[in-house]
């Protein structure tokens, strides 16, 4: 299994989160996004169980906090985590890599 969703239903407890990352080897991808319960303690458990893990879906996880968030893409910079800040600061980064300036007169009228 490389691929877990919140569809699955399988998230909920401290527990359930801890399980994925240490029992399953194999999932590099967990999307726990709209789990209105994930806390910044979940989201903590999911990244640090799982040594395989590539990426971290935690789009409206809104008991997540970003300064959490920040401080989990530091720690591990092998986990792409999706939040709605983290994905258009990485879509910037890119825009600047292709050579997009921003056109401050537009921004001053």
């Amino acid at each position: 299994m490389a691929e877990l969703s919140s569809k699955l239903q399988v998230v909920g407890a401290h527990p359930s989160l801890i399980a994925i990352g240490r029992y399953s080897m194999t999932i590099e991808t967990v999307d726990v996004g709209w789990c209105k319960e994930i806390t910044d303690q979940g989201a903590t458990l999911i990244a640090q169980s799982s040594k395989s893990l590539r990426y971290l879906g935690l789009m409206r996880c809104d008991k997540v906090n970003e300064v959490t968030v920040e401080q989990l893409v530091q720690q591990y910079p092998h986990i792409t985590f999706s939040t709605v800040l983290q994905d258009c600061k990485r879509t910037l980064e890119r825009a600047y890599q292709m050579g997009w300036t921003p056109n401050m007169s537009a921004a001053s009228s």
